[in-house]
């Protein structure tokens, strides 16, 4: 009672003497304390009755008397459990350590269970209190009171029984019991297995008493359990592994060895009972997959739940499992049950991230330690092993592979269960027994031991071996080529063969087969045994024709010429005698072996034979020079019997022995050609008359083969010798004819002739007959033109009636047939082949000679036999390539530059007809255009080398049209020289203008004025003549409309509405060319002063200069500042006012009057800066207003025009004509009402779309047709696009109001509004698979004439778009459709297709606005 006292006392339990502040410090320190032990009992296991684990290891801790059984007591009865143990007894420390948190009285102390003094305080998860009855203590803890769970309180009412310590725990609730009640039946006897002392424990529960008793042998451990009258044992063999601890854990200081320990639970006769098993540290934790249990001293968190992975101590532990089980092998190996079934044990399942290693490590062991019996008795490594060998059928099994025939392998103990452990042997490395080892077995047994091997003759084990073998090849689909080779099939010599050789069933119908085919064959075997359908499966067959006549081709077509020839002919025989047997193996006709008349061995088809069907008396031998047949193949049977003509034509058809001349690749053979030129010419001619049904179809068939007989020389009656192809049969069509070379034959009229046709030679006066004449003619270098002439009119009647007109075409194509003459000294007369010439060319094409002027009455003939109309564009390459690459950046002569002169002044004519200007020719391929652009093709005026020839990649400058710059910067840069013309250099480059204005050359030109720059200084203070700037600012408007006439991209950026003259001392401009300069006076400069829609261009004149010139130096130098023509720009100026439009309408000029609206003007002068519209109009000239006449206008201009530069006298009509207009082409040619869009036929096979004339619809009512909306300019927009809608609706399939994509859609009443985003006002998806189509609506109340607006977005939608390669279908187009004459009752819809490119086409006109002034530069 002192002791509990004193424990009190510590805890605070003191009497204070009336000290309040000290009580309440006490106070507050129990009341912290308390509640830190209530959470500790809480918190310190999950499962509520895991106190019991730890009453049972403190009393596996405990000491015992010697002469006493460890035994614990565990009673539930109701309100109470009750817990004794039979020890010694509680001494102070041990009342002490259960008092206190952490003061355990076994830390550091090997085998040990307990080490934290705290467990005792889980009692406290099922109960409030807790009496402790041992020795002379008495006393409880009552959980309810102030620090009751470590301050005791002493009672007298109980006391303890003498040799026991109780516990006794007071169970309030009823929940409380039944889990309780649910635990106590539920634990195992396998707890006490770990435990040191304990030896029994005793489980009461009302009535019923369980007793568990654990006995231990040197090796097994015996756990009983006696369930009132019942009693049960289960053994476990327990294997204990000792290993070096982690030395540097503090929980285990001093402790340098411990023990890991494996139990595995077995049933009877020690077989293994397998179930997942638990891990203990002395008792268990839980378990992780194993198949046994595992016992170590782990180090586990204060809730004894598990095991601190993370430390060493614990790693050790684990990692000294495998070795431990490789040691448990040993034993098992031992128990002869055990030893063949101890692999069950084998951990599979385990995927705790801490226990897993330990598995995976179990089996690296175990496949390195002698562990599988094998059936000679000893131990080997598992991958020395192999399960299930093939065996013998029966009941015996046994391998049929003895083992001394495997290759450092051994048959596993046939011991083993490997229906229930097969998968296990097999993870521990144990193998299958491979087909390839099953074969090499059997090899082996052949190639060691051979006939000597019992085996080989047992008829048994042969059979069971090519069962499995069969087997073999059934699963893998395929004969394997060990297999192949494998010498186990018996031959009738004794002897043993494999599939490689060539064996054959049946041996007794091998009478007539050949005894040199190196054939063998199998003994007599039972068709069903396993042996015979191997056999089949390896390729051997029954000793049928086919096989042997297989044989005997393989053996020629692998053979070479020095074959045995002694056997050949009875191959030949044998094939022959069962022909009707072999037609398919004899259908792919093969050439055998055959020996020939002069003891040689040839290929059948290089040989020849005398034939039967032929006269002895033209047999081949006598003229052939080339190998025969040999006679003993010719004498097998008798001449005249009926088997020696089946021979004979087997021979020629089967085997492809020759019995006429050969045509070898399309070309006579050489001994065919030897015929030719040694046999006279009756006699060749009679040889071909008969072979010719053997040989018609090879000739014909083959043009070198026909070509060669054809020009087969030949003597005719008249003794020349000709070719066969130009001789003639005397028929009697042609007995009146004495000069043509007859052929040498008797009565030429015989059908048995007319084969003599198809190599040339002519029968009657035909075609064939005047080309001959001609070939004759040919062969004269100079001749009279009037019989060539003639033999050309008498072959187009020929080709006309179609008298031998392939033949007439084909001999122009092939020979040099057409007559030329020249009058230059150094050429001629030549006969020339039809590609040498062309009907009309340029005149600077010399690689081809023109017809017309030497035969202008032959068109017809020429074009019919195939002679070129004209050249193509490319014959232009041809011409300058070779020039280019012999004179690029080189001196060139006289010659050379006239010469390429000529040649780009034709290109140029060319490239006017094929980009449209006289019409497109859609099939025009530019491929040879773009190759020109490589060449060197330009003549150059070079500093350095003079005129030279340079391509456009080589940077030469273009010179400005005035020629000003081009004269300053001449010995500086390298500049395009004009081409020559009329035999002296052009004055300007408009002869070649449509090559440099090509997309091909264009773009890698360099003008000269667009990479020049000028810096223009005035000295002296500008003073204003308003006479002079009255008179030209009077001109604005006329230059105004010369400007807007122009294509868009030619139009200057400069925007002025006035002009004023000043008068200045001096002016000098400074011009710049890279790092060139030039400065130069000048008598006068132009620059524009003040905003854009105000501005005034100020022309700025020397005083000192005469006034009489200014007018001729205003007009060129504006006309080069607006790069317009000096002559337009003069007119512009100096032409009394009232003659301006006059002159201009005659002169193909558009005019605007002065009269348009002031304001106006003014507005689109405001907006120029920032013009977004642009206009697309046709290029049809502005209707005529009244004038006066021509002459009387032009007659105050013809002199300042000459003065200017014009040179010729302007003239009204045919005599001289200024055009001006810059090439625009007139959109309104062509139909009115429908629109064509023609693709590529190469890559699209359906039809172009047509769009139809529009329906006749009514004349829409304005106000009836629209909702009141907008301006007029909407409603007429709006009315259009309406319009169009209804025209596509009506024409096009699937057009319905979504492809109107348009904003004014809504503005239709009962049309619904277009939401979305497009790019045009209509788009439309062909149905047919073409592009789709975005369509902007134009409409006018006007014809095509007028002016529409289109906006910056719809062209900058219509660039996009724009088609750049027309060889590929676009898969967007953007097309303007234009209706006109709205208010007409019958309207007009055209289509323009890609206004962009028709921009570029100069086939569409842009203007900045009919009425504003917008220089563009």
């Amino acid at each position: 009672m002192d002791l509990i006292e004193e424990i009190r006392r510590n805890l605070g339990f003191i009497d204070v003497n009336g000290q309040p502040g000290v009580e309440h410090a006490f106070k507050e320190l129990r009341g912290s304390l308390s509640r830190a032990l209530d959470s500790l009992s809480d918190e310190l296991y999950s499962n509520s009755t895991h106190f019991l684990l730890e009453f049972i290891q403190n009393a596996d801790d405990n000491k015992y008397a010697e002469d006493v059984l460890p035994t614990m007591k565990i009673s539930l009865r109701p309100g109470w459990l009750k817990i004794e143990c039979n020890e010694t007894g509680f001494e102070a420390k041990n009342v002490v350590a259960l008092c206190t948190i952490g003061a355990s009285t076994k830390k550091n102390r090997d085998g040990y269970i307990g080490e934290k003094g705290i467990g005792f305080k889980a009692v406290f998860k099922v109960t409030d209190v807790v009496h402790v009855l041992s020795r002379q203590y008495s006393f409880y803890f009552d959980r309810t009171k102030e620090l009751g769970m470590i301050a005791p309180i002493w009672t007298s009412k109980l006391r303890a029984h003498r040799g026991w310590t109780t516990f006794l725990l007071r169970m309030d609730s009823e929940d409380s019991m039944q889990r309780m009640e649910s635990h106590l039946t539920h634990i195992e006897p396998s707890l006490l297995l770990f435990l040191r002392k304990l030896c029994q424990v005793e489980i009461r529960i009302g009535e019923r008493n369980r007793v568990f008793n654990r006995a231990a042998t040197e090796s097994d451990i015996v756990l009983s359990t006696q369930d009132g009258d019942s009693v049960g044992h289960q053994r476990y063999l327990v294997v204990k592994h000792t290993l070096d601890t982690y030395p540097k854990e503090p929980k285990r200081e001093n402790i340098t060895q411990t023990v890991i320990t494996l139990a595995f639970p077995l049933g009877e006769d020690d077989a293994p009972l397998i179930e997942d098993q638990a891990v203990f540290a002395f008792l268990p934790l839980r378990k992780y997959g194993f198949k046994f249990i595992i016992q170590g001293d782990f180090l586990l968190p204060s809730s004894r739940e598990d095991i601190l992975s993370d430390l060493p101590w614990n790693l050790t532990l684990r990692d000294s499992i495998p070795k431990a089980f490789v040691q448990a092998v040993t034993e098992f190996h031992s128990r002869p049950r055990l030893k063949f079934a101890w692999m069950r044990f084998l951990p599979s399942g385990v995927s705790d991230n801490f226990m897993q290693p330990a598995q995976e490590a179990i089996h690296e062991e175990l496949k390195k330690s002698p562990i599988i019996l094998c059936d000679d008795g000893e131990y080997r490594l598992p991958s020395q092993v192999l399960l299930e060998p093939y065996c013998s059928s029966g009941d015996d099994k046994k391998p049929l592979i003895p083992q001394q025939y495997l290759l450092d392998k051994y048959y596993v103990s046939s011991h083993y269960d490997l229906a229930v452990d097969k998968s296990q042997l097999l993870a521990l490395g144990v193998e299958n027994m491979a087909v390839s080892q099953f074969i090499d077995g059997i090899s082996l047994m052949r190639y060691q031991f051979g006939e000597e091997d019992e085996r080989w003759h047992e008829e048994k084990w042969h059979e069971d071996v090519c069962g499995h073998l069969r087997h073999i090849i059934s699963d893998a689909g395929y004969v394997p080529w060990q297999l192949q080779s494998l010498r186990i099939i018996p031959l009738t010599d004794r002897t043993w063969g494999c599939g490689y050789q060539s064996l054959y069933f049946n041996p007794e119908s091998s009478s007539d087969i050949p005894l040199d085919l190196g054939v063998s064959f199998v003994i007599p075997l039972d068709p069903g045994s396993q042996r015979y359908k191997l056999f089949q499966q390896l390729g051997i067959k029954e000793a049928d024709p086919q096989s042997i006549a297989t044989r005997i081709v393989d053996i020629h077509s692998n053979a070479s010429d020095t074959i045995q020839r002694s056997s050949l002919l009875a191959h030949l025989r044998y094939l022959f005698i069962h022909r009707h047997e072999l037609e398919s193996v004899l259908s792919s006709y093969p050439k055998l072996w055959v020996s020939t008349s002069g003891d040689e061995v040839l290929r059948s088809s290089e040989l020849y034979m005398d034939h039967p069907r032929y006269s002895a008396k033209l047999s081949l031998s006598q003229f052939l020079q080339a190998p025969f047949i040999a006679a003993e193949y010719m004498s097998q049977y008798e001449a005249d019997a009926e088997q020696f003509k089946h021979w004979c034509n087997w021979l020629q058809d089967q085997l492809g022995i020759n019995t006429a001349p050969r045509v070898i690749d399309g070309s006579l053979s050489s001994e065919f050609s030897g015929i030719l030129q040694s046999a006279e010419t009756a006699e060749m001619l009679r040889l071909l008359q008969q072979y010719w049904p053997e040989l018609r179809n090879q000739i014909l068939d083959s043009p070198a083969a026909l070509e060669e007989l054809r020009a087969t020389l030949v003597t005719c009656t008249n003794g020349t010798r000709d070719k066969l192809e130009a001789t003639f049969l005397r028929t009697f069509r042609l007995l009146h004819e004495k000069d043509l070379p007859f052929l040498p034959v008797p009565d030429a009229d015989d059908e048995s002739w007319r084969f003599l046709e198809n190599l040339g030679v002519s029968t009657r006066m035909d075609g064939m007959y005047s080309l001959k004449r001609l070939f004759s003619l040919a062969q004269n270098e100079e001749v009279n033109m009037a019989h060539a002439q003639n033999l050309y009119k008498q072959l187009d009647e020929c080709i006309q009636d179609d008298d031998n007109a392939r033949a007439i075409r084909i001999a122009f194509k092939t020979k040099k047939l057409i007559y030329c003459t020249w009058s230059v000294p150094e050429k001629r007369t030549a006969w020339l082949n039809i590609s040498d010439v062309v009907w009309l060319a340029p005149a600077s094409v010399q690689s081809k000679t023109r017809l017309l002027y030497r035969y202008p009455s032959f068109h017809r003939f020429f074009i019919s036999i195939g002679v070129p109309d004209t050249c193509p564009p490319s014959i232009f390459l041809d011409e300058l390539k070779p020039i280019s690459a012999e004179w690029r950046n080189k001196s060139i002569p006289q010659d050379v530059y006239n010469r390429v002169s000529s040649l780009l002044l034709d290109l140029d004519i060319v490239l006017i007809y094929t980009h449209g200007e006289q019409g497109t020719n859609e099939q025009t391929n530019f491929g040879w255009l773009f190759a020109l652009r490589e060449q060197a093709i330009f003549p150059v005026i070079s500093p350095t080398l003079g005129l030279t020839l340079l391509s456009v990649a080589d940077n030469f400058y273009l010179p400005d049209e005035s020629g000003a710059l081009a004269q300053l910067f001449s010995a500086d840069v390298p500049l395009l020289a004009t081409p020559v013309v009329n035999g002296k250099p052009a004055n300007n480059y408009r002869s070649i203008d449509h090559i440099l204005g090509s997309n091909v050359f264009r773009s890698h030109l360099l003008p000269l004025e667009k990479h020049v720059t000028f810096k223009t200084e005035v000295v002296g203070e500008p003073r204003r003549d308003d006479k002079l700037s009255a008179k030209y600012t009077e001109r604005v408007p006329i230059l105004r409309n010369i400007l807007n006439a122009l294509p868009l991209g030619k139009q200057p950026r400069v925007v002025f509405n006035k002009i004023g003259v000043y008068y200045v001392d001096s002016v000098e401009t400074t011009f710049t060319l890279g790092e060139v300069r030039h400065s130069c006076p000048d008598t006068l400069t132009l620059d524009v002063q003040g905003l854009s829609h105000f501005a005034e261009l100020r022309v700025m004149v020397v005083a000192q200069s005469a006034l009489i010139a200014l007018s001729e130096n205003l007009s060129k130098r504006m006309a080069q500042y607006l790069n317009l023509e000096v002559a337009r720009v003069h007119i512009a100026l100096e032409t009394p006012l009232a003659s301006v439009e006059t002159l201009f309408n005659n002169l193909g000029l558009t005019y605007a009057s002065r009269a348009d609206d002031v304001a106006q003007d003014e507005y689109v002068m405001r907006l120029a800066d920032e013009v977004k519209n642009m206009v697309l109009a046709s290029a049809e000239d502005s209707k005529k207003k009244h004038a006066p006449a021509f002459e009387e206008a032009f007659e105050d201009v013809e002199k300042p025009l000459r003065a200017a530069g014009v040179k010729a006298t302007l003239a009204h009509g045919d005599k001289y004509e200024l055009k001006y207009s810059t090439g625009a082409i007139e959109i309104a040619e062509g139909h009115d009402h429908d629109c064509t869009f023609k693709h590529d036929t190469s890559t699209i096979e359906t039809a172009p779309i047509v769009i139809p004339a529009a329906p006749e619809h009514p004349t829409l009512d304005y106000d009836a047709t629209y909702q009141p909306a907008g301006t007029n300019k909407e409603i007429v927009e709006g009315f259009g696009e309406y319009y169009t809608f209804e025209h596509f609706k009506a024409n096009l399939p699937e057009f319905t109001s979504d492809n109107w994509t348009s904003k004014l859609r809504g503005r239709v009443r009962k049309g619904e509004p277009f939401t979305g985003e497009a790019r045009a006002a209509i788009t439309y998806r062909d149905v047919r698979a073409w592009p789709t189509y975005h369509m902007d609506i134009k409409t006018t109340e006007g014809g095509m004439d007028a002016y529409v607006f289109v906006t910056s977005e719809q062209f900058k939608t219509a660039a996009e778009m724009t088609i750049t390669n027309p060889s590929i279908v676009p898969t967007d187009i953007y097309a303007i459709v234009r209706v006109t004459d709205l208010r007409l009752s019958s309207r007009k819809v055209k289509i323009f297709p890609d206004p962009h490119r028709l921009m570029y086409d100069r086939k569409v006109q842009l203007s900045g606005s009919s009425t504003s002034v917008v220089f563009d530069i």
